[in-house]
């Protein structure tokens, strides 16, 4: 009889996963349970982990999103870097 595996993501350890990886992970977990085979108790233990990784990911991506800079065409018509805000630029 093969052995089960736990590929249950811990809380202690979701911080040091890679984006691609939690990813992959919540991927995986989406996909068993709308199989809808796994046990109530089982899909429970998926959906608490799923929302987990779902942070992760948020977090991940907001982030990469306060990193980036956008080129911004000034009044002048130059062009010029500014950081991201989560707006549209203005011209400046």
């Amino acid at each position: 009889m093969a052995e089960e595996v736990d590929n249950t993501i811990k809380v202690e350890n979701a911080p040091k996963m890679s984006f691609e990886d939690a990813l992959a992970r919540l991927e995986t977990i989406v996909h068993q349970l709308e199989s809808g085979a796994l046990p109530l108790e089982e899909s429970i233990k998926q959906f608490e982990e799923g929302m987990l990784l779902s942070k992760i990911c948020g977090d991940k991506l907001s982030d990469a999103e306060n990193k980036i800079e956008q080129l911004v065409k000034r009044n002048d018509g130059t062009l010029g870097w500014v950081e991201y805000n989560g707006q549209r630029p203005q011209n400046q």
